[in-house]
């Protein structure tokens, strides 16, 4: 997969990321979950819909 992105966005992963241990997780015991919320919005579904509908019929087309 390739994913573009400018040089301020590659920046700012690597400067999160940096000295990340995704071993550590942020709970006071050890047995404790991370409760973590995942939300879409509506308008992202269709977007990433519709790229994908615009992919497949440009991938048919070019097979022609």
């Amino acid at each position: 997969m390739l994913i573009n992105c400018s040089e301020d966005e590659e920046r700012l992963v690597r400067d999160l990321f940096r000295d990340y241990n995704k071993l550590i997780r942020p709970v006071k015991l050890i047995n404790d979950s991370v409760k973590v919320n995942v939300k879409l919005q509506f308008v992202q579904l269709i977007n990433i819909m519709l790229e994908h509908y615009l992919s497949t019929i440009i991938s048919i087309n070019c097979a022609k």
